[in-house]
């Protein structure tokens, strides 16, 4: 990868804003369901096999605590149509991945 396209991928990067806590892994558009049909795993699934359709950074500073911004992940999750989300522990800071399953 050249230079020019790390440096715009930083330079984008660093625009994302508080609001911008959904990031696309693909461009299909899926039903959204009830918040409550969302899973929240411990981490990543292992006994099935299922697709990451994007990534949730909830900015820590508008929450009280990690439970609510795991509940504000799994509501953005259940607009996009996920099925479970899971902690990526491999991240800094709150980062889930919202799945559905294949």
């Amino acid at each position: 990868m050249s230079k020019r396209w790390i440096m715009v991928a930083l330079l984008l990067a660093s625009c994302i804003t508080a609001n911008d806590m959904w990031m696309p892994t693909d461009s299909r558009v899926r039903g959204g369901k009830p918040t409550e049909n969302v899973v929240l795993l411990e981490r990543e699934p292992t006994d099935r096999p299922f697709e990451v359709i994007g990534v949730i950074t909830p900015p820590m500073t508008e929450y009280d605590s990690l439970a609510q911004a795991v509940n504000a992940a799994r509501r953005i999750a259940a607009g996009k149509g996920a099925d479970a989300v899971f902690l990526d522990k491999s991240a800094k800071g709150v980062v889930l991945k919202a799945i559905v399953w294949k």
